[in-house]
């Protein structure tokens, strides 16, 4: 989901831990995006499968690594069908 609030905060992306939704900047470059959507990702499984054991930097450091190794596979995230918040 797109949020117009991020751009006035200055963030990148967003997680709601009890509805599991990710929210994305909508402005920002889509490959950041696509990193960022990994980041918030791993907060959801680190949430629900891992009890909140993983630290920041072991999130940074995976979803970084997961992002790269993607990006030389050449997969890409289809965002052009997420609403925006309030639509």
């Amino acid at each position: 989901m797109f949020n117009d609030e991020l751009m006035d905060d200055g963030d990148y992306a967003r997680v709601n831990h009890r509805t599991q939704r990710i929210e994305l900047n909508p402005i920002r470059p889509k490959s950041q995006q696509d990193e960022s959507f990994i980041h918030e990702l791993l907060h959801i499984i680190n949430c629900v499968y891992n009890n909140h054991n993983m630290s920041e930097d072991s999130i940074d450091a995976s979803g970084a690594g997961l992002f790269q190794i993607l990006s030389q596979w050449n997969v890409e995230f289809d965002f052009s069908q997420i609403p925006k918040l309030g639509d």
